[in-house]
């Protein structure tokens, strides 16, 4: 992990806004490869003082599995057709950063992912601080109706969503909702902004219920672990370098169901590994245990995606 911020750096972004100011630290998740290294030094450029916090790779089996279990984290489910390593390794990073923020009283984060490529508009030394303290403040504290983003005009943009309603009550106009516990920044998982309060309620929840879903819908679908969600569906001030679903997560291995029944119980209940192969190969799946589970290679992987996302 990274050192704490200092006061002073904290101080540096606290910018000059309708709110009062919002000292935001922006923190980019990388794993540090040549290439993503050259990546977070282009959005470096536009925010000179960002922290980078090396991500857990899902490419090391045993770096995720540590990671999780250092963390604290209890493992129960991930997406069907999705058990990959690298989501053991985002779930485990998002905790972790959240967990820094919480340890270290950083007053607001930004959490973003190294794939960024910001929009020329944006890349000027703070122009993205000043477009996540506009969009943002009225979501993560009350700042009235000065506050364009707390106004009914900006509605259009927004979804709120409160995961302990009801379910006929979960949803709500975005100005009348009390303050978010995360802000996701765009539709996926490549950004989100934290208050404190927000991050030491995330932590919590993580450490009560666990990794129950895929990443981004564990953080993007409140209900999972009982949190207030703010969306913002207007278009960010980035791109994405990689397409949806094309990203390192795909690339990792799958995850074996002996595998995934030893790190939900700590044992290989052989009974509950035929549970899960039945759950995941149908009726042949008795023959996949007796030749051993292979599980589909990322080119195999990614070759279903282009199936599935093809139009008929």
């Amino acid at each position: 992990m990274p050192p704490c911020p200092s006061p002073q750096h904290v101080a540096n972004h606290t910018g000059d806004h309708a709110c009062g100011g919002m000292p935001i630290v922006v923190v980019v998740m990388s794993l540090l490869t040549p290439e993503r290294a050259q990546w977070v030094e282009e959005l470096r450029t536009a925010m000179p003082d960002l922290v980078v916090m090396r991500s857990v790779s899902g490419y090391n089996q045993t770096e995720a599995r540590l990671a999780l279990r250092r963390a604290g984290l209890r493992f129960h489910a991930l997406c069907k057709q999705w058990e990959r390593w690298g989501n053991v390794a985002t779930h485990a990073s998002r905790f972790l950063a959240f967990e820094w923020q919480s340890r270290c009283r950083v007053p607001y984060m930004a959490l973003l992912e190294d794939d960024l490529r910001l929009r020329p508009a944006f890349k000027a030394t703070g122009r993205l601080h000043d477009w996540l303290r506009r969009t943002a403040c009225g979501h993560l504290r009350r700042c009235g109706e000065r506050c364009a983003a707390a106004t009914p005009s900006r509605a259009k943009c927004w979804t709120c969503l409160d995961g302990g309603a009801p379910a006929n009550r979960g949803t709500m106009p975005c100005y009348q909702a009390a303050p978010a516990d995360l802000v996701q920044l765009h539709h996926f998982g490549e950004g989100y902004l934290s208050s404190l309060a927000g991050s030491r309620t995330l932590v919590q929840r993580f450490l009560k219920h666990g990794i129950v879903a895929c990443p981004d819908q564990q953080l993007n679908s409140p209900r999972f672990m009982r949190i207030r969600l703010a969306r913002h569906e207007c278009g960010p001030p980035w791109t994405m370098r990689a397409g949806t679903n094309r990203g390192d997560i795909v690339r990792t291995n799958g995850i074996a169901c002996a595998e995934m029944v030893e790190m939900k119980t700590g044992t290989t209940n052989q009974t509950a590994v035929g549970e899960c192969m039945r759950s995941r190969y149908g009726s042949g799946w008795r023959r996949v245990a007796r030749r051993g589970e292979r599980l589909s290679s990322s080119t195999r992987m990614l070759a279903w995606l282009d199936r599935a996302e093809t139009p008929r």
